[in-house]
């Protein structure tokens, strides 16, 4: 249980109308009409919606982070961009994080925003906290908006408005995939006619009801071309205790990291995990500021399999 004796600002879903103010501009139609258009910020702020679904990758990392960069307690003097690179105090001799992960072989740098009100927004779901990894030439690999939820029902909001727009999570897909597979081994020696009843008798997933069940903790994961789009779920508590009543209060939350990483990386972290198992014969997950629940062989006995095949290998 999480407890927190000060009252943190709750992180809040603001009017997309009251955002206009910050994140628009005016362009007329084709009719003349005046409408309002969003650009995209190149900095983030207070407000600034930045839209995760017009993430290029191709942005500039310094000027993202130049008015909301979190340095606290990391060292950063301004110049000494070393500070922000992950995993750098970690004593990988004598430290029990070697019973899990695995050091991942290439250097990438993790940016923070402060709490910051909407200061990124996923089809209006806002966002109070950003986070961008990069390589070391500081080219964006990843990025992370952190928010939370009261009610369920807002979250449920939130993964509908990704299954409308990008489809079927990576579970899905599989399932589908696996369904074909068998269909067709089976139906080899069918009829045309044959086939169809085959068909019809397969089992239906629900994926409406599957997508919104994650219990107090899950995730949901979509493969796209060039990204990979991950949303982790927790559930926890924030109490406060004060002398005032009125300051005192005990919410539980669903909290939520909306991460979007760059296919290529996620492939990469994949491939590097199986090299990883066929040279210590360990089912370890790559040390990164996140982690890929795809990867995660203690929650994912297919991913297990496959690790435990290519030490086998050897």
């Amino acid at each position: 249980m999480m407890i927190k004796y000060t009252i943190k600002p709750q992180y809040k879903i603001l009017a997309l109308t009251f955002l206009s103010f910050f994140n628009f501009s005016c362009k007329e139609d084709i009719k003349g009409n005046i409408k309002n258009q969003f650009i995209q910020p190149t900095v983030l702020s207070k407000n600034s919606a930045f839209d995760f679904t017009k993430l290029t990758f191709n942005e500039n990392a310094d000027q993202l982070m130049s008015k909301s960069l979190d340095t606290t307690d990391i060292g950063f003097s301004g110049k000494n961009y070393e500070a922000f690179l992950f995993g750098n105090k970690v004593d990988w001799k004598n430290s029990s994080k070697g019973d899990r992960y695995f050091e991942y072989p290439e250097k990438r740098y993790i940016f923070k925003t402060k709490e910051t009100d909407s200061i990124g927004q996923f089809d209006s779901t806002y966002f109070n906290r950003i986070i961008i990894e990069t390589n070391p030439e500081k080219k964006i690999t990843a990025l992370i908006g952190k928010t939370k939820f009261e009610h369920k029902k807002d979250l449920d909001t939130l993964l509908k408005k990704i299954f409308k727009r990008y489809g079927k999570t990576s579970d899905m897909q599989e399932y589908d995939r696996h369904n074909a597979e068998v269909d067709a081994e089976v139906g080899k020696n069918m009829t045309p006619a044959q086939r169809e009843m085959m068909k019809q008798g397969d089992p239906i997933m629900d994926y409406a009801a599957y997508l919104l069940d994650y219990g107090d903790e899950g995730y949901r994961e979509w493969k796209l071309k060039d990204r990979v789009i991950q949303v982790s779920i927790t559930k926890d508590r924030e109490i406060s205790v004060s002398t005032d009543a009125k300051e005192n209060y005990n919410i539980e939350y669903f909290y939520v990291n909306f991460l979007i990483i760059r296919r290529d990386e996620y492939d990469t972290m994949g491939k590097e995990q199986l090299k990883n198992a066929s040279m210590t014969k360990k089912a370890l997950i790559p040390y990164k500021f996140y982690e890929i629940n795809a990867y995660d062989p203690s929650n994912n006995l297919g991913r297990y399999a496959e690790l435990e095949k290519a030490w086998s290998k050897t």
